[in-house]
C-alpha cells in the first residue's frame, strides 16, 4: 500500500514539472512525447483508483468504513493472490497480484525515469514494461516520417545489438527482450542453434530505414521474419523484423518456434 501512495506522489510531481508553457506546446507535436503522455496518464489514473480502492479496505479492516460488494470482492481477490478484474488496464500474464505489484512497480519506476528525459528512445525503453507496446513502435515510426517528411509505408524496422553504433534520431534502443528458439551471436550478427529455451539479448538498436514500399515486405536469401511478441504467450503479436540466419534453413527455425518476447 505504501509504494502505490509514494509512486503516485512522484508520478504526479513529474507531471507536474512539465507545466504548459511554450516547451510544453511544442512537444506535444512530437509523436514520442504524446505516447508517453498518454502512457503516464494510463497509469497515473490507475494508482488514483489503487490508492482510493485500498484506502477503503483499510478503512473497513479498521472499522472507519462501510463495507460494499466492491470491497469484498476485492478483499477476496487480493485473498487468493489474484490480480483483480478491476485492476487490468493493460495487458498481463496470468501472474499472482503479488508479481503483479512488483511489475506495476518496475513500469512507474521506468515512467518515472524518462517521462522528462528528451529523446528518452535514444537512452533505452524497456518495451515490455510499457502499458501498450504496439503503440510505442508506431510512435517512433511517426517520429522519423514526420521528421522527414516520408510516408508510413516507406519505413522499415532494422534491428540489431547495440555494440557502439551511433545513435541518430532515426534510432531507439530497446531492452528487456528474450530471444526463444535460437541464439543471437554478437560476433557474426547470426542466428546460431543453442539448446536453451530462452536467451536474454543485450540493448538492442532499432533504426526506421526509408527504402521503396515494395522492397519492405522482400526477404533477402539469408534472412528470416521473426515475430516479436508481448510475452511468452505468444497471443500478442507486437510485429516482426529481419534477421539474418546464416546457414540455418528456415523451417528449422520455425520448427524451433524463433521469437523475440519483450516481457518475462
Amino acid at each position: 500500500v505504501f509504494f502505490f501512495f509514494q509512486a503516485e506522489d512522484g508520478i504526479r510531481d513529474a507531471q507536474e514539472s512539465r507545466g504548459l508553457g511554450d516547451v510544453y506546446k511544442r512537444q506535444i507535436q512530437n509523436p514520442l512525447f504524446r505516447f508517453i503522455e498518454r502512457e503516464v496518464t494510463v497509469a497515473s489514473n490507475l494508482l488514483s483508483y489503487l490508492r482510493s480502492k485500498l484506502t477503503d479496505l483499510k478503512g473497513v479492516c479498521d472499522g472507519t468504513t462501510q463495507s460494499t460488494q466492491e470491497l469484498r470482492q476485492l478483499a477476496s481477490e487480493l485473498h487468493a493472490d489474484q490480480i483483480p478484474a478491476t485492476w487490468r488496464r493493460y495487458t498481463v500474464l496470468n501472474i499472482t497480484v503479488t508479481e503483479w505489484i512488483a511489475d506495476f512497480k518496475k513500469r512507474i519506476d521506468q515512467f518515472t525515469r524518462i517521462m522528462n528525459v528528451s529523446g528518452y528512445q535514444k537512452q533505452g525503453v524497456w518495451m515490455g514494461g510499457l502499458l501498450f507496446p504496439e503503440a510505442y513502435l508506431t510512435a517512433t515510426r511517426q517520429y522519423v516520417a514526420q521528421n522527414h517528411m516520408w510516408s508510413l509505408d516507406e519505413l522499415d524496422l532494422k534491428v540489431e545489438l547495440l555494440d557502439g553504433q551511433t545513435v541518430d534520431d532515426d534510432c531507439f534502443i530497446v531492452t528487456g527482450v528474450q530471444l526463444e528458439g535460437a541464439e543471437w551471436e554478437k560476433s557474426t550478427k547470426l542466428l546460431r542453434l543453442n539448446k536453451d529455451l530462452s536467451t536474454p539479448l543485450p540493448a538492442l538498436l532499432c533504426k526506421w530505414v526509408h527504402m521503396q514500399k515494395s522492397e519492405i515486405k522482400k526477404l533477402a536469401d539469408d534472412e528470416i521474419f521473426a515475430p516479436v511478441y508481448l510475452n511468452k504467450s505468444r497471443a500478442n503479436l507486437i510485429s516482426s523484423i529481419k534477421m539474418k540466419r546464416g546457414d540455418i534453413s528456415r523451417n528449422t527455425l520455425y520448427q524451433r518456434g524463433l521469437a523475440l518476447i519483450t516481457w518475462s
